[in-house]
């Protein structure tokens, strides 16, 4: 494995081990509301609702889809033409 990609690969791990580990001590705390669902849902506005629910539905929205569209194009689209065995 090249260093580049044992670089990302350790903070890809890194990442999904902080998240467990949050998301597991909130799932376990016997006050609901801490997971990131829920802590998303409230900093939106979304629950418990507040006066910019609306922005925060819309702006999560757009994002997520344009997130996803620049995703596909980035990695589908744009490199199609780079080799992958090639090195940068």
């Amino acid at each position: 494995m090249r260093k580049p990609d044992l670089i990302w690969a350790t903070y890809l791990v890194a990442v999904a081990l902080g998240f467990t580990v949050l998301e597991r001590q909130a799932l376990r705390n016997p006050q609901h509301g801490h997971t990131l669902t829920a802590t998303t849902r409230r900093w939106l506005g979304l629950h418990p609702v507040q006066p910019w629910r609306s922005a925060g539905y819309v702006g999560f929205a757009g994002s997520v889809a344009g997130g996803t569209g620049w995703l596909i194009y980035h990695i589908l689209i744009e490199g199609s033409d780079i080799r992958g065995d090639q090195e940068v």
